[in-house]
């Protein structure tokens, strides 16, 4: 694989489909975030890293994802700031951050707009993410 063959991130900024400036808000009815159906595969001939997630999180709730190496607490988290790429270069694999993937199927959906229809810089700079691996805080949960 060649690097010309490697899938380009969205625009950071889409003129046509810019997110209000008030953007997220909460004000558009009880759930903040959405997830709906959301399956993600890293490159599209390898089976699904998650299959068919649902879930909703409404204004000042938190969440924390624990679960077992592997289960996809990173691909679940960073699909929300599409942040997912994933390539498989003479047999390792390798997390190549800043490539996006879009849900093979589903969709991610936050104050009443589908992430994948604006630009990724109007979705990062909005959303904070906090990732905390830590061993103890798994422990004393």
């Amino acid at each position: 694989m060649s690097s010309l063959d490697l899938p380009q991130e969205p625009p950071a900024i889409i003129e046509s489909n810019r997110a209000p400036a008030y953007w997220p808000s909460s004000s558009n009815g009880p759930s903040l975030i959405s997830v709906e159906n959301l399956t993600v595969k890293y490159p599209p001939e390898l089976p699904s890293v998650l299959h068919d997630v649902s879930f909703s999180l409404g204004p000042g709730e938190r969440v924390g994802l624990l679960g077992r190496t592997g289960s996809g607490k990173s691909t679940l988290a960073m699909s929300i700031l599409r942040f997912v790429g994933c390539f498989l270069l003479k047999d390792v694999s390798i997390m190549l951050t800043g490539l996006q993937v879009d849900p093979t199927e589903g969709r991610i959906i936050i104050d009443g707009i589908d992430i994948t229809t604006i630009g990724v810089h109007d979705l990062r700079s909005r959303i904070v993410s906090l990732m905390v691996f830590s061993k103890a805080l798994s422990t004393d949960l």
